[in-house]
């Protein structure tokens, strides 16, 4: 049973949503997981974006040429 994430503060359905993510993730066989560390990189980005108030996550998959390219809207690459 889940609750609606209208009705919970931001930080409490941003949990939701990432355990949701990783529960659907961890589902898979193995070679899927290919997709979680894209995924948990976007959301760490995004979360350090205090003036972000909502995230996006794109995940294209091309399966003739075997890519897969994450964007999201986060913090991009630190150094």
């Amino acid at each position: 049973m889940y609750t609606s994430l209208n009705r919970l503060n931001d930080a409490s359905s941003q949990r939701i949503v990432i355990m949701r993510i990783m529960r659907i993730i961890e589902k898979y066989p193995e070679v899927w997981r290919v997709f979680h560390e894209p995924i948990q990189n976007a959301i760490d980005a995004i979360q350090r974006r205090a003036d972000l108030s909502e995230g996006v996550i794109e995940l294209k998959v091309t399966v003739h040429t075997g890519t897969v390219i994450s964007s999201d809207n986060g913090t991009g690459f630190r150094q």
